[in-house]
């Protein structure tokens, strides 16, 4: 059976300093060097703050398949 990892969530102090640093017109890459996080991540907190207006760790919208071995496919 094929597992997925979740990816690691940053806290909401990291992330709050992001928004807060942005919004002290600093850059991605600097963000990124003050807080040894990836740029790309910096961005996508930056771009979650613009959407929806908060930080905080949003619930998915709506429940995960099944991964099913592909030895089973006939066990339904």
């Amino acid at each position: 059976m094929v597992s997925i990892g979740k990816t690691k969530e940053h806290s909401k102090a990291i992330r709050d300093k992001v928004v807060e640093g942005h919004k002290a017109d600093k850059g991605y890459k600097t963000l990124s060097k003050e807080l040894s996080l990836p740029v790309s991540n910096i961005g996508s907190i930056i771009w979650k703050w613009k959407a929806y207006g908060s930080t905080v760790n949003l619930p998915q919208p709506a429940q995960p398949f099944k991964v099913f071995s592909p030895t089973c496919t006939f066990c339904l």
